[in-house]
């Protein structure tokens, strides 16, 4: 792979799971969609299908590697069958359902930091804060786990 088909693909995976995910929250929220209300399982799957399709689609440009889910990697064969996928999006599905209330499901700034920017620019009448106390835990959560995770894994493997 070269570095401009990772470029691509990447680009294109994290592309559409930002646009599914930002709008299965959109579905829920907005008040004429069909979706209205329908809660907080159906963001949790959305933003799962979301990570699976993004995944699936730069798996052949690049290897799909959307989020830096460090030690799912290390097990042989997952990633060439296209299990790895599946089951990361299954932990984002889990991670929603479990921690997502308290924490506002910000799991990484591509998922957060992105739509606040968008969020704080668009000119959209009465809308609410973009909550710019708050942005720092998803930028700073993933970058922190991050570096744990890694110390982790170097003194256990």
């Amino acid at each position: 792979m070269s570095n401009a088909d990772i470029f691509v693909g990447e680009t294109i995976g994290t592309a559409i799971l930002i646009l599914f995910g930002a709008g299965v929250c959109a579905a829920v929220t907005l008040k004429h969609s069909k979706a209205h209300a329908s809660g907080w399982i159906v963001i949790a799957f959305g933003w799962g299908f979301a990570v699976l399709a993004g995944a699936y689609t730069a798996a052949p440009l690049s290897g799909g590697h959307l989020k830096p889910t460090l030690a799912f990697g290390l097990t042989e064969g997952l990633g060439e069958s296209g299990t790895l996928a599946l089951i990361v999006a299954l932990l984002v599905v889990g991670i929603g359902l479990s921690l997502g209330g308290p924490t506002g499901y910000a799991v990484n700034p591509a998922r957060d930091l992105g739509p606040r920017i968008v969020h704080s620019l668009l000119p959209i009448p009465n809308k609410g804060t973009s909550d710019w106390g708050y942005a720092w835990v998803p930028v700073a959560g993933p970058l922190i786990g991050g570096a744990l995770a890694g110390l982790v894994h170097n003194a256990a493997f």
